[in-house]
């Protein structure tokens, strides 16, 4: 699959070695999103003016309604407003005109829609003696009351570029369609257009470009229009069209879209793609240059239109070139309106439910990696990938922010993502990394991450409207209220601690340490001590009244006695080993009459007459045991005590921050080696250990094991009631969940009414010595601190073989205590990784595969209406496969691909041309 590598979401911890994985289901809902998707119109005549209501265009974007002569129903956000100034074509545009122009985009903005403008002068076709069905004197403006006219109109559109998808060129001809014109060459009559008639034509463009605000495009409704203004009068239809070095970059190239007024109507969409010739050349039709100038343009500018006639079937029918050709051009919009001859045989056919999800962008989320842990003002890192299933990218500029909303207060706290959604074009899977910055003042806590795709546009005008912001089409991501798209994983946040880079900084201010609580507040003078530590550092604050001297002292191994253990008088219970004086670590060494302070270095250090902040590398303190033991004295200029904390005799005790783990659940059990085992007491079962971070608990068991296991877990802490299984092995622990082969149970009654009803699945492997588990801590309730496992080996007839912990009481684990505290899954190693390419294709399907086990796999192309166009399936053995598959003959549009191997699935979409 062709892959466009970006840059956007990146938020894990620079140090952790490990992260999860998410993976989504796709949305095939029809659903709305903004700047897309079939368009309803509105004429805003000036001879016999009607506004727009705020009601009407509210109704239009909520409830699903049936267009004039349709047989379809669609909801619509986009609003075609053609503003018909019949009563100027001779005169200025009155100020009360301009006012209810004004008063439209104050309607569309609170109603929560986008317009696409047209302004023109007449929409009536007269008839007259010509010999056609529309004679001439047609009845639009000059050129000069024209630009007249858009000078008026630049205030109002520069102001309300929220409000506008695009502008389309107008002016010019019957609808402002560019052909039918009294002033600027009627091709109808002449045959062509002169140099003279594209220069007038360029001039109104022109003027038109720079009143349209220059973050919005404007529409030219003949490809070749765009060519002459780029590349001058006599520029050919093999000029080239634009390039994504080009795009988007707001010049005058990356500006100028495309509008056709008659989509699929004959092979030339009724004059689309005519060459109109110059003085010296003559107009010819050049459909086939032309329309692949457009395709190649309309990836980076916006396109659409409406269809125009229903006598060209099967061109303009689901099996001809309607999903075809919408898909080539990048069509993002489409009129309900007209004409419904054609778009009602879009429903009849069976496409009309694919063109009115594939209109514009499309994203779907296919899978993300998070880190569950990160510290406040720290790096981040993730990686999202996501697929545009649409048949074109946004045409306008969107911000990407990554929200991180705390679980208990809500609080939000947002982070930029430098990404551009215009490059996520359709077809393409599009893979998204970045290393961003957490805000410095996010409080600890666990917070849901969340991605907000907005239009920053007049200001943000609208940035916080759920209306204007991008829905990624997966199901249970959504949030109407906020326009969030939820990513479905939950990151816990700390201060500088957990192994992390963190966000201390040693400078006297105590803001950084806001959410981090004392160990001691109990002193003399002194109020305050804190603790906290990362990867590489100590750090502490001690607050309260501080004189000219200070000694920090640090018990780093928990003895009291023997040698390098210094007893003071003020902490008599605690041995300290290393002592911090002014900013200068010594070391004790010796016992009884033979000691010494030795110096180690300096420290980081700040003091002022209320704080005083260290930071102490953790490499200069030795062997750091699991939690160590702080005394903060303060001295007068004497060096005589004037001030402690703690005010006991035991110094305070602070835990140190386990290191990450990375924990693989492969049935090996190399990499538990840092985790602490909570029991070694069993029968042919020798050792348990038990890890957890933000979203899963392990379970390592080792020893002998036969056909069959059963884990249970203790959650709760009770022991009797409801809920609460006790068995022979452990009858004085209640257990509330079993794992039993790779499912998960939950107990459920009590006395004879009970039952353990299925949960679903974790991940697991088991083999003669070893069981791992993973299992999700969202499927296990609320945890208590601390909770209790006990693991029982059974063999073919169920009968217990082996079991671990032998007491009468299940093995007791502490949530945040392992090494795992802050490290999430990795995942089992998939049994195959999927590739197909080309994509887009019309001829052939590469499908290319790696097998980690040997066994069964099948490889099925499906439709969206979940019929099989294709199959195969065989017996591989291990390593990668590669298969070609003919899908010259299948249906064209989307389909999937789908993989079945070693018991998982692995699907991706693909286009059929």
């Amino acid at each position: 699959m062709k892959k466009c590598y970006l840059t956007m979401l990146l938020l894990s911890m620079a140090f952790l070695g490990y992260s999860q994985t998410v993976t989504y289901t796709e949305s095939f809902d029809d659903f709305m999103n903004p700047d897309r998707g079939f368009y309803a119109p509105f004429n805003g005549v000036a001879s016999s003016f009607t506004p727009l209501s705020q009601t009407t265009l509210e109704g239009l974007r909520t409830t699903s309604f049936t267009p004039y002569g349709g047989t379809y129903t669609v909801r619509t956000s986009v609003i075609l407003r053609h503003y018909v100034l019949d009563s100027y074509v001779n005169s200025t545009i009155p100020q009360s005109f301009l006012d209810k122009i004004e008063d439209d985009f104050d309607v569309a903005r609170a109603a929560g829609v986008r317009l696409v403008l047209r302004f023109s002068y007449t929409i009536t076709a007269p008839t007259g003696s010509c010999g056609s069905w529309i004679c001439p004197p047609y009845g639009d403006a000059s050129k000069s009351r024209i630009l007249g006219h858009i000078s008026q109109l630049k205030p109002y559109l520069q102001s309300n570029d929220d409000v506008i998808l695009a502008v389309q060129n107008g002016f010019i001809g019957v609808w402002g369609e560019q052909y039918y014109t009294d002033h600027f060459g009627d091709a109808s009559v002449q045959g062509k257009l002169t140099d003279q008639n594209w220069t007038d034509r360029i001039d109104v463009l022109d003027a038109l470009l720079d009143a349209v605000p220059s973050n919005r495009m404007v529409q030219v409704r003949y490809p070749q229009m765009k060519q002459k203004y780029i590349y001058g009068v006599s520029a050919s239809v093999s000029s080239s069209a634009m390039t994504s070095g080009q795009a988007h970059d707001q010049s005058d190239i990356a500006r100028l879209g495309h509008h056709n007024d008659c989509f699929l109507a004959a092979s030339d969409d009724q004059g689309t793609y005519w060459d109109y010739g110059t003085s010296s050349t003559s107009a010819s039709n050049q459909t086939s240059t032309l329309k692949a100038y457009t395709a190649t343009d309309s990836k980076y500018v916006i396109q659409g239109g409406e269809t125009c006639s229903d006598a060209f079937s099967p061109q303009n029918d689901c099996s001809g070139q309607a999903v075809y050709d919408m898909n080539l051009l990048n069509y993002t919009y489409l009129n309900s309106d007209y004409n419904n001859d054609v778009n009602n045989d879009w429903q009849s056919g069976g496409c009309m439910s694919e063109i009115k999800r594939r209109l514009g962008y499309r994203f779907v989320l296919d899978d993300a990696t998070f880190p569950s842990s990160a510290s406040a003002g720290g790096s981040l890192s993730i990686t999202i990938n996501l697929d545009n299933v649409g048949f074109a990218a946004p045409a306008n500029e969107r911000e990407i922010d990554l929200v991180l909303r705390n679980t208990s207060s809500s609080a939000e706290y947002k982070v930029g993502l430098n990404a551009d959604v215009r490059f996520w074009l359709p077809g393409q899977l599009v893979t998204l990394s970045e290393t961003v910055t957490v805000p410095a003042g996010v409080p600890v806590g666990n917070y849901d991450l969340l991605l907000h795709i907005k239009d920053m546009s007049n200001g943000g005008a609208v940035a916080s409207r759920p209306e204007y912001s991008i829905r990624l089409a997966n199901t249970g991501v959504w949030e109407s209220s906020t326009g969030y798209n939820d990513l479905g994983h939950t990151i816990a946040i700390s201060t500088g601690g957990g192994g992390g880079s963190g966000s201390i900084v040693v400078d006297g201010q105590t803001g950084d340490w806001s959410g981090i609580a004392a160990i001691s507040t109990s002193g003399s003078n002194l109020t305050s001590l804190k603790a906290e530590d990362d990867a590489s550092n100590l750090y502490l604050l001690a607050q309260g009244t501080i004189s000219t001297n200070y000694q920090v002292f640090i018990d780093t191994d928990n003895n009291s006695f023997g040698s390098n253990e210094y007893t003071s008088s003020q902490w008599s219970s605690t041995g300290m080993n290393y002592m911090i004086e002014n900013g200068t670590l010594f070391l004790y060494t010796g016992n009884g009459s033979s000691w010494s302070w030795s110096s180690q270095g300096s420290v980081s250090s700040v003091k002022t007459s209320s704080v005083l902040e260290l930071g102490i590398a953790k490499s200069s303190l030795g062997t750091l045991a699991s939690s160590i033991n702080v005394g903060v004295s303060s001295l007068n200029s004497s060096y005589v005590g004037v001030g402690a904390i703690p005010a006991g005799t035991t110094a305070a005790q602070y835990t140190i921050a386990p290191p990450a783990v990375s924990i693989t659940v492969d049935g090996q059990a190399s990499d538990w080696s840092s985790v602490s085992t909570i029991s070694t007491s069993g029968s042919n079962i020798t050792s348990l250990k038990a890890a957890d971070n933000g979203t899963y608990v392990y379970v390592l068991a080792q020893g002998t094991f036969s056909t069959h296991y059963e884990v249970f877990i203790d959650t709760d802490n009770n022991t009797s009631g409801s809920n609460e299984y006790t068995t022979s092995n452990w009858s004085s622990t209640g257990f509330n969940y079993m794992v039993e082969n790779g499912t998960l149970y939950q107990y459920t009654g009590t006395g004879s009414n009970w039952s353990w009803s299925s949960i679903g699945s974790v991940t697991a492997v088991k083999s003669g010595s070893v069981l791992e588990l993973a299992i999700a801590k969202s499927s296990l309730g609320t945890l208590a601190s601390t909770i209790s496992l006990g693991v029982a080996s059974l063999n073919s007839s169920y009968s217990v073989v082996g079991s671990i912990p032998s007491s009468s009481t299940g093995a007791a684990y502490v949530i945040g205590s392992s090494g795992a505290r802050i490290g999430e899954q990795s995942k089992v190693n998939e049994v195959s990784q999927l590739s197909v390419y080309p994509n887009p294709t019309s001829s052939y399907l590469v499908v290319d595969h790696e097998v980690s086990n040997g066994g069964p796999v099948s490889i099925e192309i499906i439709g969206l209406d979940a019929r099989k166009y294709s199959s195969w399936s065989g017996y591989l053995e291990v390593g990668r496969h590669h298969h070609e598959i003919d899908v010259e003959n299948l249906p064209k549009g989307l389909a999937l691909v789908k993989l079945t191997a070693g018991g998982q699935v692995q699907v991706k979409k693909i286009i059929i041309q």
